[in-house]
């Protein structure tokens, strides 16, 4: 009777450690997933002035330097015609 009180009593301690153990990886891991996730709405909080509707009271400067800030990147919607190339 003692010797099966010991195992289920090692088995449990057994279970216990490796419980803690993957509650401590999930814990790590939904930690970075949360810094991840943190560093995305840090930019968006960089696009705050961005996406406010404009005043159009406002003063030039204020949009350009928003339109400079997010210009679009390279291959816009039309192409450029090539050098030596004819437009029809």
């Amino acid at each position: 009777v003692t010797r099966a009180r010991v195992w289920f009593q090692n088995r449990r301690t057994k279970w216990r450690k490796k419980h803690a153990a993957e509650m401590a990886t999930a814990k790590k891991k939904q930690d970075s997933e949360t810094e991840r996730l943190k560093g995305a709405s840090d930019n968006e909080d960089d696009d705050d002035d961005y996406n406010k509707p404009l005043d159009p009271n406002s003063d030039d400067e204020k949009i350009a330097q928003l339109l400079k800030k997010h210009k679009p990147g390279a291959g816009g919607l039309l192409p450029h015609p090539a050098e030596g190339e004819a437009s029809a």
